[in-house]
């Protein structure tokens, strides 16, 4: 029986197959320091038993000003696997100074921004019930997430093929307007 290390390796490896680029380090933190990301399959897993991995740059329309949306995938000592999609705002922080400002920019990721990537990824969001969640740190992150059962892991895959769809549609619509 593999262990829950041992299968989101797996994991990985069917979403490189899909043509996915992913990383053991995170994205946005690579972005910040200006240092390039560990590719996953060039590299070997880190040594520890819960670990995570990191889709760099997945198919999701800058419907937003937002920097970078990345996803991240993590095991637990339970078997679950948590799917997060993080997309961080941190370049509108720049030059904000008072509260007012801080506070109108709040009620634009909050209200505005969340719901616009929400519609737009909420035949996902419904069907595998996922949760919402805006941090207002720096950065700004909106997160939708979920736990994944451990006979439940391939739903990750069925999302991330969405994912294209969801994104190939969104072209092909832009491109007829």
């Amino acid at each position: 029986m593999k262990t829950a290390k041992e299968k989101l390796i797996a994991l990985g490896k069917k979403l490189s197959k899909m043509g996915f680029t992913l990383s053991w380090d995170d994205p946005f933190s690579c972005w910040v320091s200006g240092k390039d990301c560990t590719p996953f399959l060039n590299s070997p897993p880190p040594d520890y038993e819960y670990i995570r991995l990191f889709v760099v740059d997945p198919p999701i329309p800058k419907l937003t000003p937002f920097d970078m949306v990345s996803i991240m995938l993590s095991n637990d000592p339970f078997d679950m696997l948590y799917f997060e999609i993080c997309v961080y705002y941190s370049s509108v922080l720049e030059g904000l100074l008072e509260p007012e400002e801080f506070e109108e920019l709040w009620i634009k990721t909050d209200g505005i921004w969340a719901g616009e990537i929400y519609s737009y990824l909420s035949s996902l969001i419904q069907k595998y019930n996922m949760d919402t969640d805006v941090e207002h740190d720096d950065p700004i992150c909106y997160s939708i997430y979920k736990n994944f059962h451990k006979d439940k892991w391939d739903d990750v895959l069925d999302i991330m093929s969405s994912l294209k769809v969801l994104k190939h549609n969104y072209d092909e619509y832009l491109n007829s307007v």
